[in-house]
């Protein structure tokens, strides 16, 4: 409802972000009073609006040029986001990822952080890669705090990762461990659990919840 009233109050120019292609995608942030809104087409933006006064104009990352140069090498920016505490510059804030896809059907996960002007910019020089083609790495994705020491770990499906020449489409989840988002591609961070069904599609939606009542979220 808030980015139905805000589509009469948009920037000039801002119209085609929220026009066009196929898929919406959403993420709700309160702690930065933020409404995320990705529209999956070619090339593509990340619009953002206001949660306690969604009658302001709209905000874009098509507003930066240097973020719109960067994206025209990809397709399906915005597919999935997500958003979760980490350590940048040595400073301990929300960020937020979002998927990409190269024309070689790989796919990369890059991240936004919101300055103090109130303006989201892309942290530079850091990403996640997946070599592998046609996986739908970044399908979905979910930041979770799963071991309760405040950092946000990452959660990553890719629902038509396959290992074995023999079976298809089995999924996998991949968990990057919170801390230092520069070095959160790294090898050492990432933790994988591989779907084994063939057609199981593992890893195309990620939810978590309490289901215990030990206070530690499960996925």
């Amino acid at each position: 409802m808030a980015f139905g009233y805000s589509m009469g109050f948009l920037k000039a120019g801002q119209l085609n972000s929220f026009t066009g292609g196929v898929g919406w995608t959403m993420l709700v942030d309160e702690s930065n009073d933020l409404i995320l809104i990705s529209k999956i087409f070619e090339g593509g933006q990340v619009n953002y609006i206001s949660i306690s006064d969604p009658l302001e104009p709209a905000n874009s990352t098509e507003d930066s040029q240097k973020f719109t140069k960067h994206v025209k090498q990809f397709r399906n920016v915005g597919s999935s986001l997500a958003s979760g505490t980490f350590s940048i510059y040595g400073v301990n804030q929300t960020i937020y990822a979002f998927t990409m896809q190269y024309k070689s059907m790989t796919n990369r996960i890059e991240f936004l952080r919101y300055s103090k002007k109130k303006i989201l910019t892309l942290i530079k020089n850091v990403g996640i890669e997946s070599e592998t083609i046609n996986a739908m790495f970044g399908w979905a994705m979910l930041g979770v705090d799963l071991n309760g020491d405040g950092y946000t770990e990452l959660v990553v499906g890719a629902p038509a990762q396959c290992d074995d020449d023999e079976y298809y489409e089995t999924g996998a989840l991949h968990i990057y461990t919170g801390g230092d988002l520069e070095t959160i591609g790294k090898v050492n961070r990432m933790r994988s659990i591989l779907g084994t069904k063939i057609g199981s599609r593992f890893g195309n939606a990620i939810a978590s919840a309490d289901i215990d009542g030990d206070n530690i979220p499960g996925y």
